[in-house]
């Protein structure tokens, strides 16, 4: 099993995203790390599709 090494935080607090904060539409995220993992893919297109904005950060 590789290691999966990502960061997604709340682009206005800097506070990571790990759950237990809800967030409205136009919610701007920001995410960094690797991008090879499914269920973060997965993740980021839910938080998509409900309206979100996440920056992808190299």
């Amino acid at each position: 099993m590789s290691e999966i090494l990502y960061k997604l935080v709340y682009a206005d607090t800097g506070e990571p995203a790990l759950g237990g904060r809800t967030f409205h539409a136009g919610q701007v995220f920001t995410c960094a790390g690797t991008f090879n993992n499914h269920m973060l893919e997965r993740m980021l297109s839910i938080l998509r599709d409900h309206g979100a904005v996440v920056v992808v950060e190299a």
